[in-house]
């Protein structure tokens, strides 16, 4: 096996940020947000894996926390009411519809707006549900 210098190997991202999101998210946050968590997960499978493949740069822990939560897709809808900064019609069954360019690039937020197929993911190729997320056999 030949030796690789130190000198020669690329630098790349900090160790800090995660082309997947940590494991640790799932296992530490309430059930509620693991319903969500897990929900997010299933609804935007194929996106998970544009992520990766698109060579986008990772997102550090809170930044996974917002997107796989409600944080970050509450902050792309539009509010109802621009002086009230409490408004929104945020609908997180829907949360993806406006788009996230930090969890996928500007052109693939774009596709995502355009729809997502929630039924994808599943083998039972039903629609997904947040209840499903307490459901062992899916």
């Amino acid at each position: 096996m030949a030796h690789v210098s130190h000198v020669d190997l690329k630098e790349g991202q900090s160790p800090c940020h995660f082309a997947l999101p940590p494991l640790h998210l799932f296992w530490g946050a309430s059930e509620q947000n693991q319903r969500t968590y897990y929900y997010h997960i299933l609804i935007l499978w194929d996106e998970f894996s544009l992520h990766t493949q698109a060579n986008l740069p990772g997102l550090m822990t809170d930044e996974w926390r917002s997107v796989l939560g409600n944080i970050y897709w509450k902050s792309m809808w539009p509010r109802p009411n621009p002086s009230d900064a409490g408004s929104s019609n945020f609908d997180p069954a829907q949360f993806w519809i406006h788009g996230g360019p930090l969890f996928v690039s500007k052109d693939i937020s774009a596709k995502v707006v355009s729809g997502c197929d929630v039924a994808s993911v599943l083998y039972c190729c039903c629609e997904v549900q947040m209840d499903m997320a307490d459901n062992d056999e899916i």
